[in-house]
């Protein structure tokens, strides 16, 4: 448990870091967009940069809280319960998301190597594979976290 809360750790490092990175690319894309637009020139690969970047900025901090247990949660039945019926609801709660988590990530696999070789519209050397790599990585680790919220409960230990 606690080499998995280590790894776990280290991975959510790694995904703020990419997740900062790609919000700063976007906010950079859309400067430089808005400053073009002013100054009427067409730079258009800036919005395809803005929205791939931020869409895969959202997937990574979509999984980072999931590890945080930083999701909008009806939290209303859990808080009425308690002892064993509160772990046990909590454990299917995690248990349903896990199962959605790796469909989402089997079927984002999928997506990715069927796009792999199509190309961005307006930077036709960069690949949409890349893109869509942001739904199997932010699954897989979404279900890293979760079984790591799974034993956590079970064994009744609180993470970090």
């Amino acid at each position: 448990m606690k080499h998995l809360n280590y790894l776990t750790d280290i991975i959510k490092k790694i995904q703020i870091a990419l997740g900062v990175s790609l919000l700063i690319t976007f906010l950079v894309s859309v400067f430089i967009q808005i400053i073009a637009r002013y100054m009427r020139l067409s730079i258009l690969w800036t919005e395809e940069l803005a929205t791939y970047s931020f869409a895969f900025a959202v997937f990574m901090g979509a999984s980072v809280m999931v590890k945080e247990n930083g999701h909008f949660a009806f939290s209303y039945m859990i808080n009425k319960l308690d002892g064993n019926k509160k772990k046990y609801l909590q454990i299917l709660i995690y248990l349903i998301m896990l199962a959605f988590v790796l469909a989402c990530g089997v079927y984002g696999t999928i997506i990715t190597k069927t796009f792999w070789n199509y190309n961005w519209t307006t930077l036709p050397n960069l690949k949409m594979g890349y893109v869509w790599l942001s739904l199997p990585i932010s699954m897989f680790t979404m279900s890293l976290y979760l079984i790591e919220h799974i034993l956590s409960t079970i064994f009744q230990r609180k993470l970090k």
